[in-house]
């Protein structure tokens, strides 16, 4: 496995006029910050794809990863054994898939709403 490091600090400013939301499950972040009244900021969410971001807003009881192609979510403590329920997910850093339209089965998404 791939467990990430404790991430850097964030740069002053990096969050300033961001809602962090939490998703229900299988929600992308379009949805979650249109149901805010705002968009998702796809610039911001470089900023909380980390285990330490993951970590002030989930329980991340089994762990954190780094998965490319998923997160930065929490796969719903009810889910099925197969798909690693309360593990937190981010993805490599630098990784172009970063995307307000991703959403999985059973996970919950960490969204940057403006």
């Amino acid at each position: 496995m791939d467990w990430m490091q404790l991430s850097d600090p964030l740069p002053p400013g990096a969050l300033d006029g961001v809602e962090v939301a939490v998703g229900a499950k299988n929600e992308a972040c379009d949805t979650v910050c249109a149901q805010r009244m705002k968009r998702c900021s796809a610039d911001h969410l470089r900023w909380l794809n980390s285990c330490d971001r993951l970590r002030e807003h989930f329980g991340c009881e089994a762990g954190c990863e780094e998965v490319a192609g998923l997160g930065p979510s929490y796969v719903d403590g009810n889910a099925p054994k197969a798909e690693r329920p309360a593990m937190c997910f981010a993805q490599p850093l630098g990784s172009a898939s970063l995307s307000c339209s991703t959403h999985e089965d059973n996970h919950v998404m960490l969204c940057p709403c403006v």
